[in-house]
Order: C-alpha cells, then sequence, then structure tokens
C-alpha cells in the first residue's frame, strides 16, 4: 500500500511535467536574437509593412533597451504606419538621439533621427514645428553633407533641404531663402 501512495505521486509528477503549460510559442521555441528582430524589422519598414515592424522594433528593443537603432525604427514606423502617430514618432526618435551618445554608429542614428523629426515636424502642419524641422536640418548638414537615410534613399539632404526652404518660405523668412 505504501509503494502505491508513493508511485501515484511520481506518476502524476512524470506525466504532468511533459505537458506544456502554455501555448505560446515562443516559451517552446528558441528566442530570437536581437540582430534578427532589427533585420527582419527593416525589411518589413522597406516593404511598407510598419505594423510589424513596430512589433519587431519593439521586441529588439525589449532585448536591448539601450541600443538607439530600434527606437529609430520604431520612430520612422509610427510616422509612416497608418495610424501616423507622430506623437510617438517624435518620443522614439527623441529615445534615439538620447541612446545615439552610446551607441559606436551614435552619429549615423542621430542623423537619421534628426531626420525623422524634421519630417514629422513638417507633416504636423503648425506653423510652431516649423521652426524646429528647420533646426534639425541644419544639425544634419552642418554633421554630414551627404546624408542619406539608408533605408530611403528618397531621404536626403537635398529632399530635406527642399523641406526646409518651403517651411522657411511658410514662415515668411525670405532673405533666408536667398
Amino acid at each position: 500500500m505504501r509503494k502505491i501512495l508513493i508511485l501515484i505521486p511520481l506518476i502524476i509528477l512524470a506525466t504532468g511535467c511533459s505537458e506544456k503549460f502554455s501555448d505560446d510559442a515562443f516559451l517552446s521555441q528558441k528566442p530570437h536574437s536581437y540582430n534578427w528582430l532589427m533585420e527582419q524589422a527593416w525589411v518589413a519598414f522597406q516593404e511598407s509593412g510598419f505594423e510589424q515592424a513596430i512589433e519587431y522594433f519593439r521586441t529588439a528593443a525589449d532585448r536591448d533597451a539601450t541600443k538607439s537603432e530600434p527606437y529609430l525604427g520604431l520612430g520612422w514606423s509610427y510616422a509612416r504606419s497608418a495610424s501616423m502617430n507622430l506623437v510617438v514618432a517624435e518620443s522614439n526618435f527623441n529615445t534615439a538621439i538620447i541612446f545615439s551618445e552610446f551607441d559606436p554608429l551614435g552619429h549615423i542614428f542621430e542623423n537619421e533621427a534628426r531626420a525623422g523629426l524634421a519630417v514629422i515636424y513638417w507633416a504636423s502642419g503648425n506653423n510652431d514645428n516649423y521652426q524646429n524641422a528647420i533646426d534639425q536640418i541644419e544639425m544634419i548638414s552642418e554633421d554630414e553633407t551627404e546624408f542619406v537615410f539608408r533605408y530611403d534613399a528618397f531621404i536626403t539632404l537635398s529632399s530635406l533641404n527642399t523641406i526646409k526652404y518651403q517651411l522657411q518660405y511658410n514662415l515668411g523668412d525670405i532673405t533666408s531663402l536667398y
């Protein structure tokens, strides 16, 4: 009788441990690396899959919260997503700029985040933000005369300067245009 009482809990324990305790795939599969997540995020971004890119960038930021690149990607993805959440995009661009200080590729990420800030300030249609957009573009041009956003070749210093000239005109700053 005593052997049966000992065997019953052992059998329950042995059979119970072979079951998954969750149906979530991430608990039974190998987790994705930070580098893999970033690669997939930028691929989704370039294919205009901004919602998927946001998920990959968020997960990458969870893996390493001190890197600036996931926040850069989040900023651009939120700015271009269907929701076009410019407030969240601005917050992520600013976070990317802050963390760029600690990143070996920091000046690249900083300039790409500043380009994103310039674009969202311009897109806001708010005259109060226009000078901020001009300031961001001027900071990029002081740092990098051949700026091109690595994940969208249409975002260049030339295209940003076109935005700058338009904003200066909108602000009535005609003398700066000449």
